[in-house]
């Protein structure tokens, strides 16, 4: 008997833990689980700054790239309407198409943009023909892609007094995120030209302005100005500038565009958002025609 409690005495203090054992035990599984949970947090933290950077580079990339193909389509930038004096503007005094008594689809854009919109280190303006577009498949006309002409007195008599280039007005515009204080967001409008009779056409307007890339920050505002300079102007009569004279605006030939943005990928509810990313970008774009090359024109109606 005594043989027999002394076995199940010993079977069943192998069978258990020991209270420093468990102890052991749950120290080593909460340093487990410490190091897994960082192992989690690391990979979130990488995917999100990953996702982030990746996501601001694609929109920064996309906006840019966007600017550059109007810039090399244009052939003015300003209003070529405009007396010399006045070509940085639009719309300038004498536009035929947008002027005190025309205003474009939609009315002018309202508040941050200003009516008058003047070419600066914060607002392009550009103009490019309208062109004739012939879409048929077959036997396409052969003035397919040449600009259309805005015939004199289309608005009445010696409105406009001649014959004048048909032209699109493009701007974008920087302005103050309303939704996230410091930043700025950057904005396109397009005010078609005319659809002149028998002809097709111009693009569509833009109005009110669309907003193309969100989370600007610069570059940084050293003038003292409200608002971050990513436009930059070329000639080749000219040093680089951001706020071209009246004298420079027949010689400009391309345009430099530096943004910097913080991209967080957050909504607005989100606050301030998690590992924001950094991104700048540089790019320069020249114009294939610009107002000191010859226009070749179509007159008359195919």
């Amino acid at each position: 008997m005594d043989a027999v409690k002394h076995k199940l005495k010993h079977k069943r203090r192998n069978s258990g833990l020991s209270l420093p054992e468990l102890l052991v035990t749950m120290v080593i599984l909460a340093m487990s689980m410490i190091v897994l949970s960082q192992l989690v947090v690391l990979v979130t933290t990488g995917s999100i700054t990953t996702t982030n950077k990746v996501f601001g580079m694609s929109a920064s990339r996309l906006a840019i790239n966007r600017i550059a193909s109007d810039v090399r389509n244009a052939r003015y930038v300003g209003d070529a309407y405009g007396i010399p004096g006045d070509r940085l503007i639009f719309p300038a005094p004498g536009n035929p198409i947008y002027n005190g008594s025309r205003i474009p689809i939609g009315g002018w854009p309202i508040p941050p943009w200003n009516q008058v919109m003047m070419v600066s280190d914060s607002v392009l303006v550009l103009q490019t023909p309208v062109v004739y577009q012939d879409t048929s498949p077959n036997n396409p006309s052969i003035i397919n892609g040449l600009p259309v002409l805005l015939p004199a007195g289309y608005f009445g008599a010696a409105d406009p007094p001649v014959n004048m280039e048909n032209l699109n007005t493009i701007v974008y515009q920087v302005v103050p995120d309303t939704e996230r204080t410091g930043e700025f967001a950057l904005q396109v409008a397009i005010f078609p030209g005319v659809a002149v009779t028998g002809m097709p056409a111009p693009p569509l307007a833009i109005n009110p302005p669309k907003t193309i890339l969100r989370g600007i920050i610069g570059p940084k505002l050293t003038n003292g100005r409200a608002l971050p300079a990513i436009f930059t102007y070329l000639s080749r009569a000219y040093s680089p500038t951001s706020q071209p004279s009246a004298t420079m605006s027949d010689s400009i030939t391309g345009v430099g565009i530096d943004i910097e943005v913080k991209t967080t990928g957050r909504s607005v509810q989100d606050g301030d958002g998690l590992y924001p990313q950094f991104i700048g970008l540089h790019d320069e774009a020249y114009m294939r025609s610009n107002r000191n090359m010859t226009f070749n024109n179509y007159n008359g109606v195919p």
